[in-house]
């Protein structure tokens, strides 16, 4: 019978260890970046209406594109069904 290897408590121990040393790290300058965050945005005025700013013009672009390529789709479609085509 061949003997099946486990992991040792040694290596479980190690593992917890560096996973806890990355932790240790992490967590604190995450919560400071989103600190320094929510700093931020309570110092800029107009910081949101900023954003909402972008945001709709970002959908506007989108929608314009779309309502084109949809134009563009139908031209196409008309040209297919038009009795020149044949």
């Amino acid at each position: 019978m061949g003997k099946s290897r486990g992991l040792t408590l040694v290596e479980i121990l190690i593992v917890v260890a560096m996973v806890a040393i990355l932790a240790a790290v992490v967590i604190p300058n995450v919560i400071g970046l989103m600190h320094r965050s929510a700093e931020m945005d309570k110092d800029l005025p107009g910081q949101k209406e900023l954003r909402i700013e972008k945001d709709n013009s970002y959908t506007k672009l989108t929608l314009q594109w779309k309502m084109a390529e949809g134009e563009r789709d139908g031209k196409q479609e008309e040209q297919l069904h038009s009795p020149l085509a044949h």
